[in-house]
């Protein structure tokens, strides 16, 4: 069984009811009662009608099940699970259903039509086999365009004269960039839902159209709600109060965005924030800024009832709501759409309808991926990235990682040219990337991630014994030992040891190890040093803690008796 109207709805029952056997008496007669209520108030549950409703993600888009459309009209295909027509058009005579082409997914001559049908909004009928378009003669216009969302929202027009052209007799209607559009006349043209929108009502929203004005300076609108039919300034109106007006608007609650005159194609975004969050607005990627406006969402009361949804008119069906020009594409999220989400959708569209919207930056040269080993406080080289943006200016930021990837990092604060000196004050290994963002859009491209840098730890000379020792003049000292090595820097340590015996001035010869063993035979106290260094950060030799002293006592004598 399917319904028409703001959604279709599908049911299919399986019911299976087992009934013991039950004995005879009041017992069973009481049984059989109960049975016979139970079959009854399952019947009426059958009765009840529950919509299923199958979500289609457009993914001709980009988007994922994760971003899913709360309605999605288009005269191209969304997605690759939506099968059926875009548009319903009638010849003066007859409906018929145009399913996408085949090969293009757009709405084109080539595309397959239905057989006749001979009321706007009978059901939907399936495409006839080797039935063009082009097979109409007769100039047509739009009687439904089809939701491709999946919810069943489609928007009609059952009277002739308020349906806006897409076959001219021999070709579909084309936007200034020779895209297919519908024309709408601005003075009686329009779709509309057979429901109210509540579905918009208590949250944030954003909107997406691809349409094509004249640059007149009309107040008209492509995309509302109405309050019922009266024309009252209650409902959403999202279009422009002037050829320099981008507008977002509720209850008189507008946010009005400046923009310069645009006749050509052009992709118009908007995000109502929930509550009080007002809105943001986008023009061709652009970013047209925030406004506290509408500072409230859309609500279902006695005042503010959200009414049916249009396409080609705003809030009021009149001359001051109607649009006047082409549409090709709009879709409404029941969501805020993030950033990333809604520069898919931007990016897509400017691509399918021919329209340039500042790009992403392109990097032309990612930063080295050389791996570099510095000293502690000493100088890396610098890290860089080229890019360019066929319009608008590009920001950089600059962030580290403790692992080879350019997710995830922590963001380093000042770091925001287009070059960047990693920091030398701590020991450890460091990656780094880069973020740009195009000012104009806010489309953003990640640079590569670098070639690690690693800061090697400070060098330290360790240090020896400082005990000493007492010898007998000519006797042999013992080692001098090290109770803490040299170590850090880039960990190649060269060893030497000095004395006091020219006031540690030179290098004893032979003399490179950790530890060291005074020569044997010595006849005066002598102190000794260690130093140290390593092959790149201390290549001075440095002395060690400590100083070790090896004191010889007097030489024995017998002394003398008299002769």
């Amino acid at each position: 069984m399917v319904y028409r109207g703001s959604d279709q709805f599908k049911i299919s029952f399986l019911i299976s009811i087992s009934i013991p056997t039950i004995g005879i008496g009041k017992t069973g007669t009481f049984m059989k009662k109960w049975i016979s209520r139970i079959v009854v108030f399952v019947g009426l549950l059958l009765a009840t009608v529950v919509p299923v409703v199958a979500q289609n993600t457009l993914s001709t888009l980009g988007l994922t099940s994760s971003t899913p459309a709360a309605a999605a009209y288009s005269l191209r295909k969304l997605s690759s699970s939506y099968t059926g027509p875009l548009v319903r058009i009638f010849n003066g005579t007859k409906y018929y259903d145009i399913y996408p082409d085949a090969t293009s997914g757009w709405i084109a001559s080539s595309s397959l039509r239905s057989a006749a049908i001979d009321n706007y909004n009978d059901a939907i009928v399936s495409a006839t086999a080797a039935q063009a378009l082009t097979t109409i003669s007769a100039s047509s216009t739009i009687a439904v365009w089809y939701d491709q969302s999946g919810r069943g929202r489609h928007v009609y027009q059952a009277t002739t004269a308020n349906q806006p052209d897409i076959w001219t007799g021999s070709a579909v209607k084309l936007n200034g960039n020779n895209k297919p559009a519908a024309y709408f006349d601005g003075t009686s043209t329009f779709l509309q839902t057979t429901s109210a929108a509540t579905w918009l009502s208590g949250i944030g929203y954003s909107l997406s159209a691809v349409v094509q004005t004249p640059g007149n300076t009309t107040t008209n609108y492509f995309l509302g709600t109405i309050r019922n039919t009266t024309p009252t300034n209650t409902g959403l109106h999202f279009g422009q109060r002037s050829n320099t007006q981008f507008t977002l608007a509720q209850f008189s609650n507008d946010a009005d965005y400046t923009i310069t005159q645009n006749t050509g194609t052009s992709l118009r975004t908007a995000i109502k924030y929930a509550g009080s969050g007002g809105s943001e607005a986008w023009l061709n990627g652009t970013n047209l800024g925030t406004n506290t406006n509408p500072s409230a969402n859309l609500s279902i009361s006695a005042s503010t009832t959200i009414g049916l949804l249009n396409i080609g008119c705003g809030h009021q069906i009149t001359t001051a709501g109607l649009w006047l020009g082409y549409i090709s594409e709009i879709l409404i999220f029941d969501k805020e759409l993030s950033d990333a989400e809604r520069q898919i959708v931007e990016t897509n569209q400017a691509t399918a309808f021919g329209v340039t919207v500042p790009n992403a930056p392109t990097i032309s040269a990612q930063p080295s991926t050389s791996a570099q080993s510095v000293c502690l406080n000493g100088s890396p080289t610098n890290l860089s990235v080229t890019a360019s943006v066929n319009n608008g200016t590009i920001a950089y930021q600059w962030y580290s990682n403790t692992s080879a990837s350019n997710t995830t990092g922590t963001i380093i604060n000042g770091a925001t040219s287009s070059s960047y000196t990693p920091i030398t004050t701590g020991a450890g290994t460091t990656y780094y990337y880069c973020i740009l963002t195009n000012n104009s859009s806010g489309y953003t491209t990640t640079s590569n991630v670098s070639g690690a840098v690693t800061v090697r730890t400070a060098f330290t000379t360790g240090a020896i014994l400082t005990t000493g020792q007492t010898i007998c003049s000519g006797g042999t000292p013992t080692v001098i030992g090290s109770p803490t090595a040299s170590s850090g820097g880039d960990g190649t340590i060269t060893y030497s040891w000095r004395s006091s015996a020219d006031s540690y001035a030179s290098a004893i010869s032979g003399a490179t190890s950790a530890t060291y063993t005074p020569p044997a035979g010595l006849t005066s106290t002598t102190s000794y040093r260690r130093y140290a260094n390593d092959g790149t950060c201390t290549t001075t030799p440095t002395v060690s803690t400590g100083t070790w002293t090896v004191t010889v006592r007097t030489a024995f004598t017998t002394g003398a008796i008299l002769t």
